[in-house]
């Protein structure tokens, strides 16, 4: 479940979970999976091994490029939906390497709330046309996600920068928070793309 389509309309990355609630992830053992879509014929689904731990990983997304994987992960005891424990991590779509956990998972230290703790979860990549900007062997990438480190209770948007250098190593930073949102409402589930909205048909 929580299929994420990658831009070149190859692959679809996903969550797989022995059970699921009103639709989404649940319980324990929760994985993500990659499968060709193959001009609708499918393909082998196959683990993404460089994800894959004791844990829970799910709400897998593509990076503009399609090079990355941003997805969450949480303890196992803990399940998948809003749960304190939930992190984000990076990962490589093509499974080599290991996932890095972001240190935009942290929120600052005068906040007295660390992270895992904080119900850091739902992250999604910013569009780049036609791709992600490189500047002196320095690739940039944009994440935004859901975390309630706020009040420790409200679910509120943060962004962070994602910076790949020339080695494929991934550098982190800390997240910055939107400060238009409303801070009395409860802002999660993120969407951050073109979205192209088709006409009204006609009546």
């Amino acid at each position: 479940m929580s299929p994420s389509w990658s831009h070149d309309g190859l692959n679809v990355v996903y969550g797989s979970a022995p059970q699921s609630t009103a639709g989404r992830p649940d319980g324990a053992d929760n994985d993500v999976y990659m499968v060709p879509y193959n001009d609708r014929n499918g393909g082998v689904a196959k683990k993404m091994t460089n994800i894959d731990t004791a844990d829970n990983e799910y709400y897998p997304s593509f990076s503009p490029d399609d090079k990355w994987i941003t997805f969450n992960r949480s303890a196992n005891a803990d399940g998948c939906y809003s749960v304190a424990s939930a992190e984000v991590y990076v990962a490589k779509a093509d499974g080599t390497g290991t996932a890095t956990r972001l240190a935009a998972n942290d929120p600052p230290a005068c906040a007295n709330r660390p992270s895992p703790g904080v119900t850091n979860s739902w992250p999604r990549w910013a569009p780049a046309k036609p791709a992600p900007q490189t500047v002196n062997g320095l690739t940039y990438y944009w994440v935004v996600f859901s975390s309630k480190r706020y009040d420790g209770a409200t679910p509120q948007l943060y962004m962070a920068p994602v910076v790949i250098d020339a080695t494929g190593n991934v550098q982190e930073y800390k997240a910055v928070y939107l400060w238009n949102q409303p801070p009395a409402e409860k802002n999660h589930t993120p969407a951050w793309d073109v979205f192209a909205i088709p006409p009204t048909p006609p009546r």
